[in-house]
């Protein structure tokens, strides 16, 4: 096993000037983790109250199918699927929940190759100091398994040979992270709906208020065609890559200078799931988390094309709450979600067609 490239000496002084050397960490991004206030559940439903306050990200904001358009049916370069990542710590554990949205059948490779078809990829980092180590062969880090620097976690629909559901190098590195105790989950697949992802923990007692580590995430969408006959997949996705971006969620497997950092704390500084623009206001006047349905209140400050719309995880509209011209003031609407299924949902308003308002909720059972 390689060792930290960090001497106790060198980690003396490093820890010495530890808010610098945290600044400059991997691409220099830190995005705000809240503290889940109770037990959560990794049955891949994200269905506690907690879900409606976690931290967004979007695990496609770097997206790259170059030369791999070798989907017959995939449109050729454009983003084509749908991904959200919600994001929890508690005490020396960081609770993710990833879902995509796919547009067509998933493909999960075949026995012995996995990483043919989609797959998600977690990269963390709980040392965060940044490893200039590349991994040359896209193994994630066996090396540093599971706390000596960046790692990734590879997470795949395909339960056959060498592979199933949250593995490390999809278990081609004989490292079995979840038997381990380093990270644990759930994988769901909904066919009919071509939606998938994970809901998992990772383990670390860097993980807590107040501290920080490295992270970041990606994927690929695969296709059948491509496996086969071309590559291992059409596009490649990462919440961060390097500049100028390389291969996105290639990143995320052998290059640590593409994570950002997560930084613990109790609630994020402005209010998590709520964005405004100045004069325009959507508050919620009915409870949140709520069961069956729940209340808002919207203003606008001039006589406008108002219309508020209720969407999902996945981005999907689901319903529309009010749409019309409307005149200044306030404006009450009911979101009757008895026939949704529990989860988040992010209500949003928009005047005359540009969004100005919204605010996630949480339905429960």
């Amino acid at each position: 096993m390689r060792p930290n490239r960090y001497s106790l000496p060198a980690l003396a002084a490093l820890l010495a000037f530890a808010l610098p050397a945290q600044a400059q960490y991997g691409i220099g991004i830190t995005y705000q983790v809240p503290q889940a206030t109770g037990p959560i559940t990794l049955d891949g439903e994200a269905s506690e109250p907690d879900w409606a306050n976690a931290t967004e990200v979007d695990l496609t904001a770097y997206w790259n199918s170059g030369f791999y358009d070798c989907a017959p049916n995939a449109p050729g370069g454009e983003q084509d699927i749908t991904t959200t990542g919600l994001l929890l710590h508690g005490d020396g554990v960081l609770y993710l929940y990833l879902s995509v949205q796919d547009y067509l059948a998933f493909y999960w490779g075949g026995p012995g190759e996995p990483y043919l078809g989609e797959y998600l990829l977690v990269g963390v980092d709980l040392t965060h100091m940044e490893d200039d180590q590349i991994d040359e062969n896209y193994s994630g880090w066996p090396d540093n398994y599971p706390d000596l620097g960046p790692v990734t976690y590879k997470v795949s629909g395909f339960a056959g040979e060498g592979s199933g559901g949250i593995t490390h190098d999809w278990g081609f590195s004989g490292l079995d992270p979840v038997g381990d105790g380093v990270v644990d989950g759930s994988v769901f697949i909904d066919e009919g709906n071509f939606v998938w992802g994970v809901e998992m923990a990772i383990y670390g007692d860097e993980i807590g208020l107040g501290q920080e580590i490295g992270f970041n995430l990606g994927g690929a969408a695969g296709h059948e065609e491509c496996g086969i006959k071309v590559q291992d997949a059409y596009a490649y996705y990462s919440l961060f890559a390097v500049d100028p971006p390389g291969s996105a969620g290639g990143d995320v497997m052998n290059n640590s200078a593409s994570f950002g950092t997560l930084s613990f704390v109790l609630t994020v500084a402005n209010e998590p799931g709520v964005t405004e623009v100045e004069g325009y206001r959507l508050k919620a006047s009915g409870p949140n988390p709520f069961r069956g349905a729940t209340a808002f209140t919207y203003t606008v400050p001039q006589v406008v094309e108002a219309e508020v719309a209720v969407y999902d995880v996945l981005g999907r509209r689901v319903a529309v709450l009010d749409s019309g011209v409307r005149a200044a003031g306030d404006h009450r609407v009911v979101f009757d979600a008895s026939a949704l299924p529990a989860g988040v949902y992010t209500v949003r308003l928009a005047a005359d067609g540009a969004t100005v308002a919204s605010r996630r909720v949480m339905q429960t059972r």
